[in-house]
């Protein structure tokens, strides 16, 4: 999963991109700047503005604060991972 805020011209996520290639993104995952808190999830793997993870339970939640007043732009995908360990990605919009 990752996420931007959204943008009244050009794409959020490479907006997002740019603002972190010159060292000031609009928020980081890296810098406490948001909060996550898991429920029947694990977060594996998290950068600036992404998260990796796998649900453990059928019944799940992975909650995200901290955000200003602006919109977020999401984009989620599923990975599926199977029995010989290989990933599968779909996209799950």
């Amino acid at each position: 999963m990752r996420f931007a805020y959204d943008a009244m011209r050009g794409n959020p996520f490479g907006i997002f991109d740019r603002g972190v290639a010159q060292g000031a993104p609009d928020f980081s995952l890296l810098d406490g700047d948001l909060h996550l808190a898991e429920e029947g999830c694990e977060a594996e793997k998290v950068s600036h503005n992404s998260i990796h993870f796998a649900v453990r339970e059928e019944n799940f939640r992975l909650t995200l604060s901290g955000y200003d007043q602006r919109d977020v732009k999401v984009e989620l995908r599923e990975i599926r991972v199977e029995a010989s360990g290989e990933g599968e990605e779909e996209d799950a919009a």
